[in-house]
């Protein structure tokens, strides 16, 4: 899940608790709020009806506050009502128990009753309780809108705000995924963002000075041991017998020199004549034409590599091309004993050879595939080790089709 997904997932889940507590939170407190002040109402009313019943003023209708909805009755010892008000009934009677919530049988409504003793009769005073339950139902139907809504608005604000802050991170992940990118952009806000992007800066200058020091040793080196090899390699060609062996050996040092020469190029991305060029003509394989736009004889180099390197330990090799999508694909497939899937990584980096017996010829000096995948690098592309339908290892390499 993402970094922004996680942000508000975090923030609308203890969110959405604290609403959801809050809003039971306040339809208890207003419903007990709502109930106390009608129970207040009738106990009030129930003290008036009380005095007036303890000093033998009681009407046949009992008085009540205009627009009152109370409910009230004077009960006799045997429960006949005696006196009731005008929203009361004259003979049936209100329930008889103090507190407790009952249902009027004559309407069916819901009543707070309130009850007080005077000698052998009994006040009744009941407050209907439908306004109440009604408000108390028209707040949790607003609360049931209002807090989804207030969830999905805050939701979308951490959202929007979380988006806005990781923007900059986004940027600089795509700055460090471009191979053309020689510094990270530093947010122009003074914050960890852009101490961190500076930080990144820094050390990204570091190895690339490290990588160019390196870069430059080994084409210094390469370059200055060409000149003693070509003189040695001269007085062998003049002299009459040379001795056993020297010659094979002053051909392969040569070979490494140009191999680090070239190695070092590609490395630092020194791109030579690029055109639009035949990588199925360049390969001599069989398939479609393949338009790239490279360095013919990097792609050379590139494609001679790999086949000698396939022919080093196989009969057979195969050369096929094909597009895909927007890609250009060669396999240099051959029927040896394949390359292990541990170490169809290491066989690209440098010096690495792997078990010698394989070697029909006494192998290469270990540069050879860390070459072509350098050159595949530089030109926007990729070179990989699988499985090959001949049955034994396949070299996959893929670059950009030309745009022309």
């Amino acid at each position: 899940m993402r970094i922004r997904a996680r942000v508000t997932l975090a923030a609308a889940v203890p969110f959405g608790i604290a609403l959801v507590v809050g809003t039971g939170a306040v339809v208890a407190v207003y419903s007990h709020g709502r109930d106390r002040e009608v129970t207040q109402a009738a106990t009030a009313e129930a003290q008036v009806l009380t005095r007036l019943v303890a000093a033998g003023q009681v009407p046949r209708v009992l008085p009540l506050p205009g627009g009152s909805t109370l409910l009230a009755q004077v009960l006799g010892p045997d429960g006949q009502v005696l006196a009731a008000s005008p929203t009361a009934s004259q003979t049936q009677a209100l329930p008889a128990r103090s507190g407790v919530l009952r249902s009027d049988l004559a309407t069916g409504v819901p009543l707070r009753v309130v009850v007080d003793r005077v000698g052998q009769d009994t006040v009744v005073v009941a407050a209907p309780l439908t306004d109440v339950r009604r408000a108390v139902h028209a707040l949790e139907v607003v609360l049931l809108v209002v807090v989804p809504l207030l969830l999905l608005a805050t939701s979308g604000v951490v959202w929007w705000v979380t988006g806005s802050a990781l923007r900059p991170v986004e940027a600089l992940r795509r700055a460090a995924d471009d191979p053309s990118t020689t510094a990270l952009p530093v947010p122009s806000t003074d914050d960890e963002l852009a101490r961190l992007a500076s930080t990144f800066n820094r050390l990204l200058s570091g190895l690339r000075s490290q990588l160019d020091r390196e870069r430059a040793f080994l084409a210094d080196a390469a370059h200055e041991l060409r000149t003693p090899l070509a003189s040695l390699q001269l007085q062998l060609d003049v002299a009459d017998e040379p001795a056993p062996g020297l010659q094979a050996e002053v051909t392969r040092l040569i070979q490494l020199v140009e191999s680090l020469l070239a190695l070092a190029r590609a490395e630092a991305d020194v791109a030579g004549t690029r055109a639009v060029v035949d990588l199925t003509e360049v390969a001599g394989a069989s398939g479609p034409p393949v338009l790239v736009h490279a360095d013919r004889d990097a792609l050379s180099r590139l494609v001679g590599n790999l086949t000698a390197n396939a022919r080093r330990y196989a009969s057979a090799v195969q050369l096929t091309t094909h597009v895909d999508g927007a890609v250009g694909v060669l396999d240099v497939d051959d029927d040896g004993p394949g390359i292990p899937a541990a170490d169809r990584e290491r066989v690209f980096q440098r010096w690495v050879r792997l078990d010698p017996s394989r070697s029909r010829g006494g192998g290469g000096v270990g540069l050879g595939l860390s070459l072509c995948r350098a050159i595949a690098v530089s030109h926007g592309g990729t070179l990989e080790a699988l499985d090959s339908p001949l049955g034994g290892a396949r070299l996959e390499l893929r670059l950009p089709l030309s745009p022309r």
